[in-house]
């Protein structure tokens, strides 16, 4: 009865935990349904279970005891410190610190104030040279020379025909600075003296003219005024005064006069300017007869005002040239100036481009200074007194590039094209002396440059330049001469003209230098039969057109080589040698007229 009795407990209490697990799933069951009804729904839930059951509550196992604070102490061990009276053995090493770098500005050199240079050489050859100046002055400079060079030519066609140069110079030059402002003045003179050897004594006997001899003097005094405002709402000037003086032994005499005064004034990032220029010259010449005076007198104004800007590596002047000419009445000319040029790369590449024009001044000096052989009286004054004429340079447009390819090297390349009118040429005239001397002729030209430079400077000891010039000329007009006009060819132009330098300085001791100069072929006009260059090679002709006939003569390219080299003994004492026409080239300067081959020249110079 017992264990019938434990039997139904035990499936009565499996009935229940039945029903208690199928409770559970149907009320989880429910609630899942629900749960996706609307939370805001009033949800009605009736469980029903039926059974005999027991329900009790199994005990909960708690701490029965109650936590509480228990106190500790620790207790430190005191310690006590005592000094070692024996003092430790230390070992030190020592290590050499290098010397500080301290950059300081480095004493100026000393400047010797006394300069003595003296040298001969073959042929003759024989060179003077003294100068003084002061040292170093911050109240302004000084500076006085006297050289003087002189040589047998030993180039003439004959040996009784006198051929020999020579040049003095004697200049005093002084500067004086002010607060802002400075003075200088300038006292020059200069004596040259050269022969008319080129004629051929078999046309032309000895006694057909006694005195083939010209002596050129010039006397030249000059000062100016500048001022140095660095405030740039002030203005800046420079004024400046020349006088100059030249004479020939034939009683030829000319005096020029020339004042100048140049302002500018910087309105926020432009540069305002005006130029104002008078030029008088007057030249006198007592004729190749007693009774034929010759005298000319020429006044020139000239007004320059300019406009510049810079703008971002951009520079730009705009400006004109007005010329006023009071020879034979006054002639108003006008001619532009203006200019640009543009930055690239911080100065790396500039490009640059501009119109231009100008009257240039011909005066005797200038005329014999760029041809010693001329005329006293420059053309025949039996025929024509109108000797001295202004070449008016019409347009003259210009463009190119320069820059640095690094920073030793720089270069530059340009074209240009320019127009000119009345442009000088000389021809030998055999009207009053032995073919011997140039008369000028004046024409039009037009004439394309194109140039090139390159420059390299790599401090003392590599320096280098070189140019080149190429011309191209436009067939010219007619020009007008003495007697009519005729058809003529550029006399005396060349086709390209080259000219290199460059010095080598080994640890400032040995010095060596080099110099090149080249010029192509030149057509010349005679009035004379030159017998040594009548020949094919040199493509002699006789041209007849009228009543005018002449020689027309090419004068072959050469290439000229000056070797230098000099040896610094001391800072004072150096010799030194000089080798000129080095390859003995044998050509003319000028038509008729051969200059020096092979001369060599040694001499030392002294500073003191």
């Amino acid at each position: 009865m017992r264990n019938k009795n434990n039997r139904t407990m035990i499936v009565n209490s499996i009935h229940k935990k039945f029903l208690v697990v199928l409770g559970g799933c149907f009320f989880f069951c429910s609630s899942m349904v629900l749960a996706q009804q609307d939370a805001e729904q009033d949800i009605d839930l009736n469980v029903v279970i039926q059974g005999n059951a027991e329900l009790f509550l199994n005990d909960a196992n708690k701490v029965s005891k109650v936590p509480k604070v228990i106190e500790s102490s620790v207790e430190l061990t005191p310690m006590v410190y005592s000094l070692i009276p024996r003092k430790p053995t230390q070992k030190i090493d020592l290590k050499p610190v290098p010397a500080a770098k301290v950059t300081i500005d480095k004493p100026l050199p000393k400047l010797f104030r006394a300069y003595a240079k003296g040298a001969v050489g073959t042929k003759f050859t024989g060179l003077g040279e003294l100068r003084f100046m002061d040292g170093y002055n911050r109240n302004g400079t000084f500076d006085s020379h006297i050289k003087y060079f002189t040589s047998d030519g030993f180039v003439s066609q004959a040996d009784s025909i006198a051929d020999s140069f020579s040049d003095l110079s004697i200049g005093v030059t002084g500067k004086r600075f002010l607060k802002k402002h400075s003075m200088g003045i300038a006292v020059d003179y200069d004596r040259e003296k050269i022969h008319y050897y080129g004629y051929d004594p078999e046309v032309f006997p000895e006694n057909f003219e006694v005195d083939d001899k010209r002596i050129y003097k010039t006397f030249s005094v000059g000062a100016n005024m500048r001022s140095y405002q660095r405030d740039t709402t002030k203005m800046n000037y420079r004024g400046s005064f020349d006088f100059k003086q030249f004479s020939d032994n034939v009683k030829g005499v000319e005096n020029n006069f020339i004042v100048g005064v140049n302002l500018n004034k910087f309105v926020e990032t432009e540069n305002y300017a005006l130029g104002v220029d008078i030029d008088y010259n007057q030249f006198k010449h007592d004729g190749f007869r007693p009774e034929a005076e010759l005298k000319h007198a020429n006044t020139v104004f000239t007004l320059n005002p300019t406009v510049t800007t810079h703008r971002n590596g951009l520079m730009v002047k705009v400006g004109a040239k007005l010329t006023a000419n009071a020879t034979d009445g006054t002639q108003l000319k006008a001619y532009p100036d203006v200019e640009a040029r543009y930055s690239l790369f911080d100065g790396i590449f500039i490009p640059y481009a501009g119109l231009g024009g100008e009257l240039h001044k011909n005066r005797y000096r200038t005329i014999a200074q760029e041809n010693p052989f001329v005329q006293s009286f420059l053309v025949d004054d039996l025929v024509n007194s109108d000797v001295l004429r202004n070449t008016n340079e019409k347009i003259n447009i210009y463009g190119g590039i320069r820059g640095n390819i690094s920073s030793d090297m720089s270069f530059n390349a340009k074209i240009s094209r320019a127009s000119f009118d009345n442009f000088i040429y000389y021809a030998n005239d055999s009207l009053v002396t032995k073919g011997n001397r140039f008369r000028t002729e004046y024409g039009d030209l037009t004439r394309t440059t194109i140039t090139g430079e390159l420059t390299y400077n790599a401090g003392d000891k590599i320096k280098f330049f070189g140019r080149g010039d190429f011309f191209i000329y436009d067939e010219r007009k007619a020009v007008e001469t003495t007697t009519n006009r005729e058809p003529e060819e550029v006399w005396n132009q060349p086709n390209n003209k080259i000219a290199i330098s460059a010095s080598y300085n080994i640890e400032k001791k040995l010095i060596a230098e080099l110099e090149i100069a080249a010029l192509g072929k030149r057509r010349a006009k005679s009035l004379v039969e030159i017998v040594e260059l009548t020949s094919e090679d040199t493509g002699g002709e006789f041209v007849t057109d009228g009543s005018n006939s002449y020689y027309a003569y090419t004068l072959d390219p050469f290439v000229d080589v000056t070797l230098k080299g000099e040896y610094r003994y001391t800072k004072r004492l150096s010799v030194f040698v000089q080798i000129n026409n080095m390859i003995a080239g044998k050509y003319q300067r000028f038509n008729a007229y051969p200059v020096q081959r092979f001369n060599l020249m040694g001499g030392a110079t002294y500073s003191f």
